[in-house]
């Protein structure tokens, strides 16, 4: 990678992973410079299985909820943090959920913020 950052400086490394720590570690050992991000299929696919919990009699209510936050943290600005916010308040209107299940994205919060990354990158040439 030194090689080609000393040719194009313009160039920033970006990483995007799943959740696991061993692979979040690892890449911000071996690229401490990146811009990490994670993806966003584990990402929802997190979020479904939180809101399985939140929801276990009500899968109706659980699907929408999830089409709904999905978009939110896709798309909007502050998406990570207005789905958490809604989380917390949906798991308070349901006894008894550990906030235990939200570790995964109060862990990789600002690996999630889509709509920013997206923003940030969107004017640059993309190299594969």
């Amino acid at each position: 990678m030194t090689a080609l950052q000393n040719k194009r400086s313009d160039l920033r490394l970006v990483t995007i992973a799943d959740g696991a720590r061993d692979n979040g570690n690892f890449l911000a050992t071996a690229f401490p410079e990146a811009i990490q991000i994670r993806d966003f299929f584990h990402a929802a696919e997190n979020l479904k299985k939180v809101l399985d919990n939140i929801y276990p009699t009500d899968s109706e209510r659980a699907e929408q909820r999830w089409n709904e936050l999905r978009g939110t943290l896709l798309e909007e600005t502050n998406g990570i943090d207005k789905v958490l916010a809604a989380l917390r308040d949906d798991r308070r209107r349901r006894n008894g959920y550990s906030p235990q299940k939200l570790k995964y994205f109060t862990r990789n919060q600002e690996r999630m913020r889509y709509a920013e990354f997206r923003k940030k990158f969107d004017d640059r040439k993309w190299h594969s």
